[in-house]
């Protein structure tokens, strides 16, 4: 059984014990302490990072009653004294979501009666599944009210150990699921519940609790929320984004959403006009096209028509000419075959992309080559000496 030194004092962030138990599985090597301050993936809450004896800990797993420290390379031998170091920024973070989700998850059982189903603490942001299928804005709001209140307060947080028999005078959010010595997590009078991962020392050291969005998950509400240094690292990067398009668009942060659905409604009318004008401008290309004399592939250079209109204009071209006709635009090079001609150009298509080193393919009558940049005289020149006409 490992002993674990979080249990007490989540501030530790050095310690020293000695190697019980190591070996290599596959390319990593698993570690066990006579006691470890590294807390493992549990309980929805991930674990520490850090290093023994210098040696990156780049996983921590509990198995039975153990601690495994999961390494790429050997941290000692069997009974050497390890020195270890916790990666304390991240410790901070998943310290400050676990206590922001036992806050909400203690809110959200008051106010609207919504048990704790489930949680994820993750590394963009936590999430707990509650025992109801929905929560209407107000409530929402009420409860992401109350979380901050409860942040301001600065209530101090203790760990208690306590037989589970004595565990009801502390009226537990949820009933244990153990026997014997219970680890309680107590928040004044706002929350108790048994629980072994890591916690601030206060309510404000949480910092921030923000909610993020709703979603479902197996028929139950499902809440997203930011805490702490997470919720910091959000706002950061929404104030650059709405502070830069802001200024773009020389607009107050609160006009913001009506000037972009202003924007969206005009660029959806702008598309369909380009379309209409990419299809008059089809028409008018093959006309013009028609106007020259001579024979053998035709070839045309286009940057006006929008990419998902230049198959149909290299068919009308063809169509219109009964000529293959070659249209570079770009991002792709496009060879079409007129419809009622016994021309087949996959062969051409498999022969230029190996030659030319273009990807590509396509239909009897119509073939294509992406491009990050315009066809190379060489490439231009392959393909003229490579496509064949029928």
């Amino acid at each position: 059984m490992t002993e674990r030194l979080y249990y007490r004092d989540a501030d530790l962030a050095e310690f020293e014990a000695s190697l019980v138990r190591t070996e290599q599985v596959g390319d990593k090597f698993h570690s066990v302490l006579e006691r470890t301050a590294f807390y493992p993936t549990s309980g929805g809450q991930l674990h520490d990072l850090g290093y023994l004896n210098e040696v990156p800990v780049v996983d921590v797993r509990e198995e039975q009653e153990e601690i495994v420290h999961v390494t790429e390379s050997q941290v000692g031998s069997k009974g050497d004294t390890l020195v270890g170091r916790i990666d304390q920024q991240r410790r901070w973070r998943h310290r400050q979501q676990h206590t922001a989700q036992h806050l909400l998850s203690s809110i959200f059982l008051r106010q609207i009666g919504a048990a704790t189903v489930s949680v994820h603490l993750g590394e963009e942001y936590g999430a707990i599944e509650f025992d109801i299928d929905r929560a209407n804005q107000e409530d929402l709001t009420q409860i992401e009210d109350l979380a901050f209140e409860a942040v301001r307060d600065d209530t101090p947080i203790e760990v208690l150990f306590v037989d589970a028999a004595e565990a009801e005078k502390y009226n537990l959010r949820r009933p244990p699921k153990r026997e014997g010595t219970l680890r309680l997590v107590k928040i004044g009078d706002v929350e108790c519940v048994a629980c072994g991962g890591t916690h601030c020392n206060s309510t404000g050291q949480v910092g921030m609790i923000k909610l993020v969005g709703t979603d479902k998950l197996r028929g139950h509400l499902l809440v997203k929320f930011l805490a702490g240094s997470q919720a910091l690292q959000d706002y950061r990067v929404r104030h650059e984004v709405t502070d830069t398009v802001s200024r773009n668009l020389t607009s107050g942060i609160k006009d913001l959403p009506d000037k972009i659905v202003d924007m969206v409604a005009l660029e959806k009318e702008l598309k369909v006009r380009i379309s209409n004008l990419s299809r008059e401008l089809i028409a008018h290309r093959v006309e013009k096209a028609a106007e020259l004399a001579g024979s053998g592939v035709y070839f045309h250079n286009e940057e006006l028509i929008e990419d998902r209109l230049l198959n149909k204009l290299a068919t009308a071209l063809a169509d219109g000419l009964d000529r293959v006709t070659v249209v570079e635009a770009s991002t792709r090079v496009i060879v079409a075959a007129p419809s009622g001609s016994s021309c087949d150009l996959r062969p051409f298509a498999k022969e230029f992309s190996t030659k030319a080193g273009l990807r590509g393919g396509g239909s009897p009558k119509l073939v294509q080559f992406g491009l990050s940049d315009s066809l190379t005289d060489q490439q231009r020149r392959i393909l003229e000496e490579t496509i064949a006409i029928d």
